[in-house]
């Protein structure tokens, strides 16, 4: 199973008017907290801010942020 990056990267409105958030989309190579990070925002965002990120080996299969 493939992941893909899910930070946040604008807020849009969706088709009801409703604020939503726009995901990153890259495909993941780690896991941060409960977001799957790809290389990019990991080098500018969760290492800055020291935060661990476990690398994603293999198939992931937790149910979540299935492609």
């Amino acid at each position: 199973m493939k992941r893909f990056c899910t930070v946040p990267t604008d807020l849009k409105m969706d088709v009801n008017g409703d604020p939503c958030y726009v995901h990153c989309g890259e495909p993941a190579k780690y896991k941060v907290g409960s977001w799957y990070v790809c290389e990019g925002h990991k080098t500018y965002y969760t290492d800055v801010n020291k935060w661990p990120a476990e690398p994603l080996e293999g198939v992931v299969d937790d149910g979540a942020n299935e492609s």
